[in-house]
């Protein structure tokens, strides 16, 4: 599924594979004024059972770039998972 939609190569814990990759906006401060930081979040889709290690700080690289897992939320019934992606 994921490659017929357009997935790019990437490198999960070692593991190679097809991945989406998308730039998200996230919010990373809000206070009690309403004042807040909006940044990009990079984020993978991936098929769950294609990655057996999809742990916090597992190292990632998408088109040559080095990222770290910060946070992953499984979709569905488990079958694809969302990883938030910060620096190595």
């Amino acid at each position: 599924m994921i490659t017929a939609t357009g997935g790019v190569p990437c490198t999960i814990g070692g593991v190679a594979g097809i991945c989406l990759f998308d730039l998200n906006d996230s919010i990373l401060i809000q206070d009690s004024n309403r004042g807040q930081v909006v940044m990009g979040q990079p984020m993978l889709t991936v098929q769950t059972s294609a990655f057996p290690t999809l742990d916090i700080d597992t190292p990632v690289t998408v088109d040559g770039k080095n990222y770290k897992v910060r946070e992953r939320l499984r979709r569905g019934d488990s079958g694809l998972t969302n990883l938030f992606l910060g620096p190595a």
